[in-house]
């Protein structure tokens, strides 16, 4: 679901993998979008969820900026790819 990345960031420590390797929360695509204004592309993230179930999920995300080039907030996207 579009919710799930989200979930894991806000409510509960991120437990995922990406190119084989455990990601640290401040790691994730929307954590690297707030703090460093990162812009991410289709990202592929093994997912584990909070049932022991695993989700294989794409994530973008993209920094919203005010006028003056100060992030404000940020724009994410993931869809399951699970087959």
């Amino acid at each position: 679901s579009a919710d799930y990345v989200g979930y894991h960031l806000r409510d509960a420590p991120a437990r995922g993998v990406r190119a084989g390797a455990r990601v640290a929360s401040e790691e994730w695509p929307l954590a690297r979008a707030l703090a460093r204004g990162e812009t991410v592309a289709d990202e592929l993230y093994d997912v584990e969820r909070p049932d022991g179930s695993r989700r294989l999920v794409v994530v973008a995300a993209a920094p919203v900026r005010d006028a003056d080039g100060d992030v404000l907030g940020a724009v994410v996207t993931s869809r399951d790819v699970t087959e």
